[in-house]
């Protein structure tokens, strides 16, 4: 069986950047390197922890959620049936030479009533606790993406590569700037993943109350356009 990639990368990933080894690695890098470095690692990251955060529960909610009205009928639907036959033998028992007779009275109407509430309770709590399971899953999976683009923004931050220097090319001054966006940008989603985890924790606590489709995600910065090399690199005097 093949090795699981995304899942032993995105381990090296988290324990280079928690270990201060990720200055190390980017030395001797260009800045179209380290951009391309960070951007394949943050999304191998993002595959293994969105796969991570589906887990069989958390479907198995979403299937209970969409079909829980066909659920409800099928249960009502067998406590009448139930009741009715209960009412059939309780009869029988009394007078075994009468045929027996249906009758709706009133101890049968609140009997069902009272076994149809507690099936439907028992599906309320059903449903709050795999509701509360998947909110709990999604709020952990904002906080794990949230540490990780605020890793990706201090390392961008902290690199050396980031400092303007006066030998630079315009290609080199154009990465600079590609690359100070993009660090810029991960702080951003490292604010937009913080609040998602909020709301969601929040949900998981109330997990019966409605809850709000998420705002869009804080917008990439485009990749800096290609620049035609008329002649070599060299310092700009």
């Amino acid at each position: 069986m093949p090795p699981r990639r995304g899942r032993r990368g995105g381990h090296r990933i988290r324990d280079t950047l928690r270990s201060g080894r990720w200055a190390e690695q980017l030395r001797g890098r260009s800045p179209d390197q380290v951009h391309s470095k960070t951007e394949t690692e943050m999304t191998h990251n993002r595959r293994h922890m969105l796969l991570s955060a589906i887990s069989p529960t958390t479907s198995l909610s979403l299937i209970y959620i969409k079909n829980q009205y066909y659920i409800l009928f099928v249960l009502s639907l067998n406590t009448f049936l139930l009741t009715m036959f209960v009412s059939i033998m309780w009869s029988i028992c009394f007078d075994p030479t009468k045929p027996p007779k249906l009758r709706f009275g009133l101890r049968t109407i609140m009997v069902a009533i009272a076994l149809i509430a507690l099936q439907m309770a028992a599906l309320m709590k059903w449903q709050e606790r795999f509701s509360r399971d998947s909110y709990s899953k999604t709020a952990s999976y904002h906080k794990s993406m949230a540490q990780l683009s605020r890793d990706h923004s201090l390392s961008l931050a902290s690199s050396e590569y980031l400092v303007d220097d006066p030998s630079d090319t315009a290609p080199q001054r154009e990465s600079r700037k590609y690359a100070r966006a993009l660090a810029k940008a991960a702080s951003e989603e490292a604010a937009y993943h913080d609040s998602l985890r909020q709301k969601y924790e929040q949900a998981a606590r109330f997990p019966l109350h409605p809850v709000e489709p998420d705002p869009p995600p804080p917008k990439s910065p485009k990749p800096r356009p290609s620049l035609k090399k008329t002649e070599p690199d060299r310092p700009i005097e």
